[in-house]
């Protein structure tokens, strides 16, 4: 998915990867999530990716997630176990 969950809250997003889960097939299936990660501590945060997190804020009601977000939105509510990232691509 590149650039998709961002324009959503958690909880629509939480649908959306359980439609896409239903089609995956365990222990063989990959999730790679293509998005902006806003360091937790909100430090070294590029101008760019602050105006798009207030700009989805205002717009859609949604937000660019911290790294420890995209964890707890992936694993926490939609199952997925989080294998690794590498710069804004997260796979699970």
């Amino acid at each position: 998915m590149h650039h998709t969950l961002h324009d959503w809250p958690d909880d629509q997003c939480v649908e959306i990867v359980r439609h896409v889960k239903k089609v995956m097939k365990p222990g063989w299936s990959r999730l790679l999530v293509n998005e902006h990660v806003i360091p937790d501590k909100g430090e070294g945060v590029s101008w760019e990716a602050r105006y798009l997190d207030l700009y989805m804020m205002v717009k859609f009601g949604a937000r660019e997630r911290t790294e420890g977000e995209w964890r707890g939105l992936l694993e926490g509510r939609c199952g997925l176990r989080v294998e690794g990232g590498v710069e804004c691509v997260v796979e699970g």
